[in-house]
Order: structure tokens, then sequence, then C-alpha cells
């Protein structure tokens, strides 16, 4: 099977939010899996729910995976899966993410799913794909998702505060030709599950040429 990269959102039930995402850093520590790398665990901030983001090798695992390692964790309400499988990582979002940090400069990330009129993907992918760029403003990825129910395509932002990325989704991406509507879900409190190293290594298949 193609590799492909998942972003999956978990629901814990209201008070349990702090022991799911304990129990999921554990769990996912300690994942021993040939075909299924944890890649980071983040807040998502206006629900109090979950952000994971995991590489898949082989997308037949999964399965197991959802119900043994993240569903069956007790207080998880519900989850809700997103497959991202044709597009870019973008190794410079991820860059500034870690230099900042590393330097104790605050860092928002949020992901912007794009609902596009029927007939524009190309056309709309192909500019979100050569949207200009700030120094303290990154693109980390941009995929195509035509799976899910109201985003077709799907873009994270890294970006030195929340108010800088809504700006940047206001003026350069809502306006844009083709887009329908987005909803912004901004996150914060990044797990890493992996070392730098290991994600360049992971994402390089993904890199735009």
């Amino acid at each position: 099977m193609n590799a492909s990269i998942v972003r999956i959102l978990v629901d814990p039930y209201a008070g349990e939010e702090a022991e799911v995402y304990q129990a999921l850093v554990t769990r996912l520590n300690s994942l021993e899996s040939d075909t299924i790398t944890p890649l980071y665990l983040r807040w998502i901030v206006s629900s109090y729910d979950l952000e994971l983001v995991c590489h898949l090798a082989d997308l037949g695992d999964f399965n197991d995976f959802m119900i043994e390692t993240v569903r069956s964790v007790t207080g998880v309400n519900n989850t809700e899966s997103q497959l991202l499988n044709n597009g870019f990582v973008f190794p410079g979002g991820f860059a500034l993410s870690r230099m900042r940090a590393e330097h104790g400069y605050s860092v928002s990330h949020a992901v912007v799913d794009i609902d596009v009129i029927p007939g524009d993907e190309r056309a709309v992918f192909a500019s979100l794909y050569d949207l200009p760029e700030a120094d303290d403003l990154r693109k980390v990825y941009l995929f195509q998702e035509f799976a899910g129910m109201s985003a077709d395509v799907t873009l994270q932002i890294a970006g030195p505060s929340a108010s800088t990325i809504a700006t940047y989704v206001a003026q350069y991406i809502r306006p844009m030709i083709g887009i329908r509507d987005t909803v912004t879900t901004f996150t914060s409190g990044t797990a890493t599950f992996v070392s730098g190293e290991e994600l360049e290594t992971l994402l390089a298949a993904y890199r735009p040429a």
C-alpha cells in the first residue's frame, strides 16, 4: 500500500481530557509497530479535543491501531479520522516550529479545512501551493482530502500567534476563486514521538519537487 498521513481527532468525555491525553502519550510512546509511526499529539484550542497525526506505511494496520491504541483509552468519547494521501509537506513549516520552540518563542499551529466548489479543485490546490510565506509564518502541509464530509483540501500553517494565522487566512486564502468556505482549527501543546531527523526521513516522500 502507498504510505500516507492520517490526522485523528480524539473527543474525550468532558472532565477527562487530561487523563485521555496522558494515557495516549503513554501508549504512543510505547507503541511497537513497523507500519504506524505517531508523529505528534496536540490540544485543539477551541474544544479541549486532541489532534493526533501519524504516518502510515500500510493502511491495512490502521483499524487495529485505532481500536487497540486510541479508541480503547478510558475517557474517549469518539474519534474522527482524516486520511491525507495526495499532497505535500513543506519542511520549512516544521523547521520554524522547532526553531521557535527551542529558543523559547511561542508558536501556533492551525489546520484550515477548505470546502472547494466542485470542478475547481486543481486550481485551488495549485493556488494554495503557491501561497506566499513570511519568515515568521510557514505552510506545514497541503493535502487533498475527498474522503471527508466537509473538506476537500487541508492546509496546516505554523506561525507566531493565532491572530497572525487568522489574518493570513482572511487575506490570502478565503478570497481565492473556487473556495466556498473554510474552517480553521487552532492547536497547541505539542507532544512529539519522533526526533527531528526521523521526521525528516519519514516525510521526505511528501516534499515538493
